[in-house]
């Protein structure tokens, strides 16, 4: 005969808290079958031991034998109130069996007690409460609760504890809703600071510091970590050696009221909130046509700098201004985010002439003044002269074509006394510059075809650039990746986005879901499509969830980039062949 029956340790807890589920499946052949542990909705399970016994006794001269087949799980409820986990069933020797339900009364905070066996520092006071929640919690300190709107506020996290802890574990990362978020500090490891906390002593764990930016007015939340916390324990005895009592800690949320920017924002604002410069410059003012140059803006600063829009640059007759090449430094300290925006536009002289790049507004809200400051560029005048090759390119602004190839009638010789002198060159040199020139026919015909590609044809220019961005991006995030340095994930996105964006001519800065939409709609590669989608997926969880990955496995990854920029080079547009 069959015994299943189910069972938790207690049936009231506290959120905070993890209790055991155990079910066990008796009787001759208890341990002859496989089960495969059951997931319950609003539960978290943290894992699953097997063991298994068996008893023999001999009743009247009859032996019976019984094996018992225990599964213990540990699991936390994730909702207060009271629960429900559904019985469960399962068919042994062709019947089913079927164990009660259990309900749980789950309430806010923890009713944990610190084990009588639990190590206490020091310098603990012994005398205080001996509930968990009292003796180990987590501490948020912000460094503003009434920001703007894009101005970033500083968060600090701490775990307080009397009690020794032998690990510390994040379980997962919160939805910071409302917010952009950045990490800013993460210890290597966790060091121990004595602390005076509420007139008691306790000692003080740094665990993080983030930044978030929000992105909308109105109240906002921002959610505590949630940390899987190993208690230590004394030996009780001669025989015992001591261990560990695990517990889940949540902090409390912190609420803020975030500041709407003031109306009628001045002329070139774009969403740049903090305390910015700006500095410009230009490769060169002199050039011929068919040339190109580059105009650079730099920003530099503290504040939203990596989520600010760019500037937008004015329209100039006959100048072509291609889509800029953006690149991001941050310097991330413990009360604040600087950076530096380098933003360099590739610009194409079409006409000869003189023009010029007129003076560029950048507007941005100053928190610590409260009010909008603009700075302006200086001007570049340019002279354009006549090309080599000059060629009549297509834009929303007529223009003519320019150049002469040449008279196409000679004039004509009125002397009749026309001398012919025959000479025969049958030197070395001679017939060597005549192959050198034959040869440099068809390299001249190509170059040239080359650099009227570059001047009337946008597309092919992106994919030219776009070959030399992506081979940066690749140099920076190999030697990144021998590091096992996860400035791999950053480097690997922004190269992959330009190359993508460049390929499927879209414009560089679109968000990720624009660039995933375009990909599906450009080749009918769909598995591509997904192997690209996953792994930007992978990299936005490595770059903001610090801890799901390890350095061993970035030597992987860029292996998986190299693959997937050849797989991408292979891409045809769809319904091309």
């Amino acid at each position: 005969q069959i015994e299943v029956d189910a069972y938790v340790n207690k049936t009231k807890i506290g959120i905070q808290d993890t209790f055991e589920y155990v079910l066990e499946i008796s009787g001759e052949s208890g341990s002859n079958f496989k089960f495969d542990f059951p997931e319950f909705e609003n539960f978290r399970n943290y894992g699953v031991s097997t063991s298994s016994s068996t008893s023999v006794s001999i009743v009247n001269g009859k032996m019976d034998r019984k094996t018992t087949t225990t599964y213990k799980a540990t699991m936390r409820a994730l909702k207060t109130g009271k629960l429900v986990i559904p019985p469960v069933s399962l068919k042994l020797k062709g019947k089913q069996y079927t164990t009660k339900a259990i309900t749980m009364d789950v309430v806010d905070g923890s009713l944990a007690q610190v084990p009588p066996s639990a190590k206490q520092n020091n310098q603990s006071n012994q005398t205080g409460s001996n509930l968990i929640s009292d003796n180990v919690f987590i501490q948020a300190e912000i460094d503003n609760k009434n920001p703007f709107r894009n101005q970033p506020v500083i968060v600090s996290y701490y775990l307080y504890t009397k009690l020794e802890i032998s690990s510390i574990d994040f379980e997962s990362e919160p939805a910071f809703n409302g917010f952009w978020k950045e990490n800013m500090v993460i210890p290597n490891r966790f060091q121990y600071q004595s602390v005076n906390y509420n007139g008691q002593r306790f000692n003080r764990i740094f665990l993080r510091t983030i930044s978030l930016i929000p992105i909308q007015a109105g109240k906002l939340e921002i959610p505590s970590f949630n940390l899987n916390v190993s208690v230590r324990t004394q030996a009780r005895s001669f025989f015992d050696f001591g261990g560990t009592q695990n517990y889940n800690i949540t902090g409390t949320p912190l609420q803020i009221k975030v500041n709407e920017l003031p109306p009628n924002p001045p002329e070139g604002f774009n969403n740049a909130v903090g305390t910015y410069d700006l500095k410009s410059s230009i490769s060169t003012q002199e050039m011929k046509v068919g040339d190109s140059f580059t105009y650079t803006l730099e920003i530099s600063g503290t504040g939203n700098i990596e989520h600010m829009e760019i500037p937008v640059l004015p329209e100039i007759n006959h100048l072509r201004f291609y889509d800029p090449e953006v690149k991001t430094e941050m310097k991330k300290a413990a009360n604040k985010v600087t950076g530096e925006k380098i933003i360099k536009y590739l610009v194409v002289a079409q006409e000869e002439g003189d023009f010029e790049i007129p003076p560029l507004k950048f507007s941005y809200f100053d928190y610590n003044q409260k009010k909008y400051i603009t700075k302006t560029t200086k001007s570049y005048p340019i002279k354009v002269l006549p090309g080599e090759q000059q060629a009549f390119v297509m834009t929303g602004i007529s223009q003519k074509a320019i150049g002469i190839e040449g008279n196409d009638i000679a004039y004509i010789i009125n002397k009749p006394d026309i001398k012919v002198r025959i000479v025969i060159f049958d030197t070395f040199y001679f017939w060597l510059t005549v192959v050198l020139g034959l040869f440099s026919i068809p390299v001249s015909i190509l170059f040239a075809n080359e650099k009227a590609k570059l001047i009337s044809n946008e597309d092919y220019l992106r994919q030219k650039q776009a070959a030399k961005i992506l081979k940066k991006y690749l140099d920076q995030a190999a030697k990144a990746a021998q590091r096992r340095d996860m400035e791999f994930y950053v480097l690997a996105q922004n190269g992959l986005s330009s190359y993508l964006a460049d390929k499927m001519r879209i414009p560089r800065g679109s968000s990720t879901a624009e660039l995933f939409r375009e990909l599906k709609l450009y080749n009918d590669n769909e598995e591509l499509s997904e192997k690209v989608i996953n792994f930007f997926r992978k990299c936005d969880r490595i770059r903001f969830m610090p801890g799901d990955n390890s350095g061993e496995s970035v030597e992987d990854d860029y292996k998986e980039l190299r693959n997937l920029v050849v797989d991408i080079n292979k891409l045809k547009k769809r319904g091309k062949k």
